[in-house]
């Protein structure tokens, strides 16, 4: 039996996922051009404006299509004409848990519990938010209520697993996980996850050999479960398994990162350290936020007799390893539904920490494609921008996060520096200004002002900024700078160099 994952959740635990199904959830049968499809649904609403299926329907159509504020405007209007469409309050659930709307997705999970007390696919649902939000007691309890309405659903003893596997009941867990191939044997992700468990977990990676053959057996297309064998036999130290593992997965996938750091990391312990540099080198060009990759390819430069770039490698890994943990989570998270705007979230805002201006722009976007309405995000996505110099484009996303709040003062600061970056110091001034309106002591901003002056030719009111600056905090150390530059521009000298020279004692002070 196939089990969907259309509208549901993964969750994790490692390397562990969860996948289940709504099976009152339509399947939409899209045989037709979608566009003819969409407008068959919406000639019938046009003829009547009460067809419920209808509106229904399209909910779901948009649902699929991550078209998600179409998707809750129609499941809305569904449970608007019939108040006891309970499926309608799950697409609306789901398309707010997508969005990262996690409370308005709960309370609309318990409003469907007290219209159907009795359907497992409310309290299945209600199970996969419980996981998304790590309240796994909850979890634990929301999927044994599915199962005594539905003893023979495959995901939810899997889910249930999971839940199990997160509290560290890993025993408890594989039973559950185990009940599900009773019900499912071609249930390709219990396999893999199985095996995951067993190996890592439990200490028995002979076991788990077996369970990830089958994955891939049911799903040999599949990357991610050859890559898992590949880690299997690695941990038993059967190398050459493994590499025939990870490449196979590769072949699958050229830009599989996880089977490319298993192919180099067992090429180096066969001693095949040229093979084993190139495949890392390419995996860390895919994807630089592996630490693995950067420690396993620091090992083969050393090896190589190549310190210096071991040496790099190694302050990399450094540099990831505190924050990996979380990485693998959203990712992990983003292998069961690439639709989740909270995780694309934090994957922008980890990889611009660690100065992965590109790939946190990416992840910006992908989550407001989701979720349109978030404001961090832009102001974020903006700030990405000005790191790859495309100013124009952090312009733009800043005024959308001030669109949806004109009260953000840093997104105010912000749009003024991008407009300064611009050489556009009117509007720049006038963005200054508006942050602080908003927040009248924003030193940043007053010194953002300053400049903006300075720009303009008004270097006697940059002064008066400048000094503002330094009087609210004298550690503010470009502050000497900027009023040295004005210093000059109004024919100061011995002022400017005194501010120099200041500029350039409390530099030394900050660098030691």
């Amino acid at each position: 039996m196939k089990w969907f994952n259309g509208v549901l959740w993964l969750a994790w635990i490692t390397a562990l996922g969860c996948g289940g199904a709504i099976e009152e959830t339509p399947i939409i049968e899209e045989k037709e051009d979608p566009r003819a499809i969409e407008l068959s649904y919406l000639d019938r609403i046009r003829a009547d404006s009460s067809d419920v299926a209808a509106h229904y329907e399209l909910g779901a159509f948009y649902l699929k299509h991550a078209v998600y504020g179409e998707a809750l405007r129609y499941f809305s209007e569904t449970f608007r004409i019939d108040s006891l469409h309970v499926r309608a309050l799950l697409g609306a659930g789901e398309v707010m848990t997508r969005q990262g709307e996690l409370e308005r997705a709960l309370a609309v999970y318990r409003k469907a519990i007290a219209l159907a007390p009795d359907s497992a696919a409310v309290y299945r649902q209600l199970g996969q938010l419980y996981l998304r939000t790590d309240d796994d007691d909850r979890a634990r309890a929301t999927f044994a209520k599915a199962l005594q309405l539905a003893p023979d659903h495959a995901p939810d003893h899997y889910n249930l697993g999971v839940a199990h596997a997160r509290d560290h009941d890993y025993k408890t867990a594989a039973q559950h996980m185990q009940r599900a191939l009773e019900i499912d044997p071609e249930y390709a992700l219990v396999y893999h996850s199985l095996a995951d468990m067993y190996c890592a977990k439990m200490g028995q990676c002979e076991r788990a050999v077996d369970m990830a053959r089958k994955a891939v057996k049911i799903e040999p297309r599949h990357a991610r479960y050859r890559t898992a064998l590949g880690r299997v036999y690695m941990r038993l130290n059967r190398h050459e398994e493994a590499e025939s593992a990870f490449r196979a997965a590769i072949e699958r996938d050229s830009a599989a990162v996880e089977a490319l750091n298993g192919l180099g990391m067992v090429l180096a312990q066969q001693g095949k350290e040229a093979t084993a540099a190139a495949v890392l080198e390419q995996s860390i060009a895919l994807d630089p936020a592996y630490p693995e990759a950067h420690l396993a390819l620091s090992k083969v430069y050393m090896k190589q007799g190549k310190a210096e770039e071991g040496q790099r490698q190694i302050e990399m890994f450094k540099r990831l390893d505190p924050h990996f943990d979380t990485i693998r989570d959203q990712r992990l998270r983003l292998k069961g539904h690439a639709d989740d705007a909270v995780a694309r979230y934090n994957l922008g805002v980890i990889y611009a920490k660690l100065g992965f201006a590109e790939m946190a722009a990416q992840e910006y976007k992908a989550s407001l494609k989701i979720n349109p309405a978030q404001i961090q995000a832009w102001q974020n996505l903006g700030t990405a921008y000005v790191r790859l110099q495309r100013v124009d484009d952090a312009i733009t996303a800043y005024r959308q996060a001030l669109t949806l709040d004109e009260a953000y003062a840093l997104a105010w600061f912000n749009l003024g520096n991008a407009y300064l970056m611009k050489d556009y110091p009117v509007q720049a001034r006038a963005a200054y200004e508006r942050a602080l309106a908003i927040k009248g002591n924003y030193i940043d901003a007053i010194n953002g002002l300053g400049n903006a002056k300075l720009r303009e030719g008004h270097a006697r009111e940059a002064i008066d900024d400048f000094k503002a600056v330094l009087r609210a905090d004298s550690t503010y150390v470009g502050a000497h700078y900027s009023l040295a530059v004005a210093y000059r521009e109004v024919g100061d000298s011995l002022a400017a160099q005194q501010q120099i020279r200041l500029f350039a004692r409390k530099q030394k002070e900050r660098t030691r």
